[in-house]
């Protein structure tokens, strides 16, 4: 997924992998599956209603005009430190209880 320009999907973790990766993510919303994982709508890929207009979205990413999704950014910023924030969870229950 490191080595692609873009993911073209109906709804899979493959491309949701590749969202949380940086690879723009092109979602066709007229599939039956879409909606069993509607990136377009968490803001993790772009969304193509019209088999017509798929071209011209790939065509975005190879000049540049289609960028990660809005959603890709804030799945970033929650990435790691998930030890310490129990860890620090754990403390604070700790004293609570003892004070």
């Amino acid at each position: 997924l490191c080595g692609v320009d873009c993911v073209l999907t109906t709804g899979s973790t493959v491309a949701l992998e590749a969202a949380i990766l940086g690879t723009p993510v092109i979602q066709y919303t007229q599939s039956i599956f879409s909606n069993s994982l509607p990136l377009a709508d968490m803001k993790l890929a772009d969304a193509v209603g019209e088999l017509g207009n798929i071209g011209q979205s790939v065509m975005d990413v190879f000049e540049g005009k289609n960028t990660p999704a809005v959603g890709v950014q804030a799945l970033r910023n929650n990435v790691g430190g998930s030890a310490k924030r129990v860890a620090d969870e754990i403390a604070a229950e700790f004293n609570r209880i003892n004070n």
